[in-house]
């Protein structure tokens, strides 16, 4: 829809069926998102103890091929991410800037 129809569908919906669309739960107006959700990197013991290693910062270090243990590591580390659901705007920024890792 251009923003002018739009208006008119909420219009429209606010006079017929008195619904105030700002006035809705954000499921009806975002949608549901289904998501893996990675535990906080405090909470496994493994940052805690200082054994967290940085993120590659450069196109290069992140196509380097990934050793046997490195590869273990990734691979534990997905298997303590859960599934969530949630009801957030996956348009703007804020979504992607704390969930890096769905565009990896």
């Amino acid at each position: 829809m251009t923003p002018t129809e739009a208006e008119l569908a909420l219009k429209i919906l606010f006079k017929k069926f008195n619904i105030n669309y700002n006035a809705e739960d954000e499921i009806w107006k975002k949608g549901s998102v289904v998501y893996r959700k990675f535990e906080d990197r405090q909470t496994t013991g493994e940052a805690a103890l200082g054994n967290q290693s940085p993120q590659p910062t450069t196109d290069q270090e992140k196509k380097k091929p990934k050793s046997k243990t490195q590869l273990e590591k990734e691979k534990k580390r997905k298997q303590k991410a859960r599934v969530v659901v949630e009801h957030v705007d996956i348009i703007k920024d804020k979504f992607w800037q704390e969930n890096p890792w769905i565009l990896d």
